[in-house]
């Protein structure tokens, strides 16, 4: 009994499995189904719901007004068209893989997809676009706008004019990698050249596969890998081309260019900036830095010759730094003279501390100098330093100085003494004794010499009698001579009478 009821379960349990296995079976089925769409209003809500399968169109379907689409979808054209008045737009940052028609109908009786402009914008995801493209007449390649950073937009179609018939391919690469896949066989030889050709209009494009196709990169539209195609133009910016024939403008487009830059960089200098001569200096640079650029063998070569020509131009100096140049030559040039000057003075002709009086100067003059704002106030600056370092006395000046003033007080020494107080001769040997002494002071060798010469001419004007010492001095010599007499008369000789009168 035991042993039934496990085989029981045991059973029940295969057969639940069973089921469950065939629902998810089922449902995987049904969700791998595709969707069928025969309205614009249907096509518009496949391509924008979160159900991942593909879209197969049923008719003919015409979008009135621009159809977008926020992620990325497979399209089964089913031998059928679609007609957008207006713009078609994928727009989505998704990663994935997503393509558009199966491509195995012939090229030329494709399905097609017929808009005023397409815009595909799918940063991370690979696009393969299997349907031949009829825009609006007079289209160009801003009408056809590709964004596939790294990964690839690879275009198996033609482009078609209003009248049905292949026309030249045009697109405008933002980033990305674009393919043209259009194989020699899948294209009649009549319309191989239009059928087959990509523009890349502006941009950065990581590379371009369109082995036997024409590929043109427009001026200002960068290829930063290789281009694979039967024909290149080159009038971009590109990595590596291979092609069976290429036609590189680049070099000559890259020439003109530089040119140009090089005449609106000199512009941008100002020709009221400069003197004549001096313009005319920055004009034969431009015309030298072009010569060079024409000579160039390559790009690198003209970058080369671009910058030299920048260099040149850049070395001609403007008014305002030709002026900056001569004030600052100048205050180097009177900033040396300053020192010269002073060093001129002689260290030894002065005091230690006049000497310092000198050095300072020299500093203030040297900071007045620096601060001048132009050449005449770096003239007044120098001057204004060399007179006060010649107001700085010398040894020898303050000598003169001394001996000057001891000259002056010399005379007004003798002057104190009174010529009244005098005879006329001796106020004469007064003037003898100042008129020496200043000879003497004159001929001193320092202050210590001066100060002896004004000391002994001083004791040759004191040396002199006035008029009373003589009298005085004639007083003594009278009543030395009276005495003298008078001790020499014997008294004894005379009367008293007489003895009276001598001694009275």
């Amino acid at each position: 009994m035991k042993k039934l009821l496990v085989a029981i379960t045991i059973g029940v349990v295969l057969i639940t499995a069973g089921i469950i296995s065939g629902v998810c079976v089922i449902n995987a089925s049904l969700a791998k189904r595709p969707t069928y769409v025969s309205t614009a209003e249907e096509l518009e809500t496949a391509i924008n719901d979160d159900v991942d399968k593909p879209i197969v169109l049923n008719n003919d379907i015409v979008v009135h007004g621009d159809l977008n689409a926020n992620k990325l979808f497979d399209l089964e054209m089913n031998g059928h068209d679609l007609r957008v008045i207006g713009k078609m737009t994928l727009r989505t940052s998704k990663a994935g893989e997503m393509y558009l028609c199966d491509g195995k109908t012939a090229i030329k009786s494709r399905e097609k997809v017929q808009a005023d402009c397409v815009e595909i914008d799918a940063v991370n995801a690979t696009v393969t676009w299997n349907a031949n493209v009829q825009l609006k007449d007079g289209y160009t390649a801003d009408d056809f706008v590709v964004a596939a950073a790294d990964h690839s937009f690879i275009f198996n179609g033609i482009m078609l004019g209003a009248g049905g018939h292949a026309t030249k391919t045009a697109m405008t690469v933002k980033q990305g990698r674009v393919v043209v896949a259009v194989k020699d066989e899948d294209v009649k030889i009549s319309a191989k050249t239009d059928s087959s050709k990509v523009t890349i209009k502006s941009g950065t494009v990581s590379s371009v596969d369109a082995s036997g196709s024409e590929v043109i990169v427009d001026k200002g539209a960068v290829v930063d890998g290789k281009i694979t195609a039967g024909k290149v133009e080159n009038n971009g910016t590109v990595g590596e081309i291979e092609a069976g024939e290429i036609v590189d403008n680049s070099v000559a487009i890259y020439k003109e260019d530089k040119k140009n830059e090089l005449d609106e960089y000199a512009l941008a200098k100002g020709k009221d900036s400069y003197t004549s001569d001096n313009w005319t200096a920055v004009q034969l640079a431009v015309t030298a830095g072009k010569k060079a650029i024409d000579d160039a063998a390559d790009i690198a070569a003209v970058d080369v010759a671009f910058a030299a020509a920048k260099t040149e131009i850049d070395k001609v100096k403007t008014a305002e730094q030709e002026a900056a140049d001569a004030l600052a030559n100048k205050k180097t040039e009177t900033l040396a003279a300053l020192e010269a000057y002073a060093e001129s003075k002689g260290e030894a002709n002065y005091t230690a501390e006049n000497w310092a009086a000198i050095q300072s100067a020299v500093t203030a003059g040297k900071t007045a100098i620096d601060k001048a704002a132009d050449i005449a106030a770096v003239d007044v600056a120098f001057a204004e330093a060399k007179t006060a370092i010649d107001a700085i006395e010398t040894v020898a000046d303050s000598l003169e100085a001394y001996k000057t003033t001891q000259k002056a007080a010399l005379e007004v020494y003798a002057e104190s003494k009174g010529e009244a107080n005098y005879t006329t001769e001796n106020w004469t040997a007064i003037q003898s004794a100042v008129t020496a002494g200043k000879e003497a002071i004159a001929a001193a060798a320092n202050e210590i010499a001066v100060d002896a010469a004004y000391n002994a001419a001083a004791a040759n004007i004191d040396a002199v009698k006035t008029i009373a010492q003589q009298l005085a001095d004639k007083k003594t010599e009278v009543a030395q001579s009276l005495k003298a007499a008078y001790d020499g008369i014997d008294l004894t000789l005379y009367r008293e009478t007489e003895k009276n009168a001598i001694t009275a």
